[in-house]
């Protein structure tokens, strides 16, 4: 029995495997659960598992990747100093970019020239990795969520860009991934000025079955409304108090 807790689920809630239903039993607006038969998880994969609200005001989640292996000895070794960076590299973030059931990881990759790029590392599935995708930004990524933006059930990528000349200005970009281990830069927000962004949260924060987005920055708290489209049709500032 698979366990799925998240916000905002309804008598009529199916939880998806690979794109297809499951038999699902509703247990309350945070929960779900569903019966994953048993040629499901026979052989190692990684599984896209999503929820889906009936119609009207339904849709569907974002994407939740669930590993399936077989037992084995955890052993971890290093990665090979070759590794495609020029410089420093930043926070890494993992998911099945390239939909092959085998997860892949990306990370900032910050050069010299004060420029950034995001190198996508497509796993082999056996603990190596291929030569290094790379997908241009349009300046300093700092810190990023995954998700599945704009409906097409292929992962993307929300990151906050500051730059700090002569003071903060910050913006919030959208990164489409193609399905194929690539990426096309989308959307892009200005954030508040002169305030700093920190680390993105993705989530269904007003209950309408469409991927939202929110930003701690200095002060208070930015929160983007999605359409289900790529763009965010709101945005919320939150000051916190003491």
């Amino acid at each position: 029995m698979l366990n799925v807790n998240g916000v905002g689920f309804v008598s009529g809630s199916l939880v998806n495997w690979n794109g297809t239903p499951l038999t699902t039993t509703f247990v309350s607006n945070s929960q779900v659960t569903a019966a994953v038969p048993a040629s499901n998880i026979a052989t190692a994969a990684t599984a896209s598992v999503t929820v889906s609200n009936p119609t009207p005001g339904g849709g569907t989640s974002n994407v939740l990747f669930f590993g399936v292996s077989a037992p084995t000895t955890l052993q971890f070794t290093s990665f090979p100093a070759n590794n495609g960076f020029v410089s420093l590299a930043g926070q890494p973030i993992a998911a099945d970019f390239n939909r092959d059931g085998k997860l892949d990881f990306a990370v900032v990759n910050f050069v010299p020239n004060n420029s950034y790029t995001i190198s996508i590392f497509l796993g082999n599935g056996d603990g190596t990795f291929q030569l290094p995708k790379f997908a241009p930004t349009n300046g300093g990524f700092r810190a990023w969520a995954i998700g599945d933006f704009n409906g097409d059930g292929i992962p993307d990528l929300a990151s906050n860009n500051c730059f700090f000349v002569p003071e903060a200005e910050c913006s919030f970009n959208i990164v489409l991934g193609n399905g194929d281990g690539t990426f096309s830069f989308g959307n892009e927000i200005s954030l508040v000025s002169g305030q700093q962004a920190d680390q993105p949260v993705t989530g269904d924060f007003n209950g309408d079955g469409k991927l939202d987005v929110a930003f701690a920055i200095t002060g208070g708290l930015s929160v983007f409304l999605g359409n289900g489209a790529e763009h965010f049709r709101t945005l919320r500032y939150l000051t916190l108090g003491l």
